[in-house]
């Protein structure tokens, strides 16, 4: 894919991949002269939210704010299913458990793997 391409399939996928409110887009650089795989901006996309919900859910955790831990957890939960942790050919078996055991984790509010994963896949 061209960072054109890349660029087009970022705002498809913006389009319908939900983030927590007040919670935004990140920009991302593309190398004009690269060549991307196969769902690249949809990943880019999907990692993003990932991170936007997961700190959602430690911050709704840490202000003891139910009716927001309540929204995040139904939003996490079905981040698994989402096409860049769910596809074999974007991620392998052992991220798919990860991802999978990190909504588990905000569903029984063990927040520990998720301040971890936090700290280390989502710098800002």
């Amino acid at each position: 894919m061209s960072a054109d391409e890349v660029r087009a399939e970022m705002a498809r996928v913006r389009a319908v991949t939900p983030l927590p409110s007040g919670a935004g887009w990140l920009a991302v650089e593309l190398d004009p002269d690269a060549t991307y795989g196969s769902y690249a901006g949809g990943s880019m996309v999907e990692f993003q939210a990932l991170c936007a919900w997961l700190i959602a859910a430690t911050q709704a955790a840490a202000k003891a704010d139910e009716a927001a831990y309540a929204a995040v957890v139904t939003v996490v939960e079905d981040i698994p299913s989402w096409r860049s942790f769910s596809d074999p050919t974007l991620s392998d078996a052992a991220f798919r458990i990860k991802v999978d055991s990190l909504a588990i984790d905000v569903a029984d509010r063990e927040l520990r793997a998720v301040g971890q994963f936090i700290g280390a896949n989502c710098g800002r």
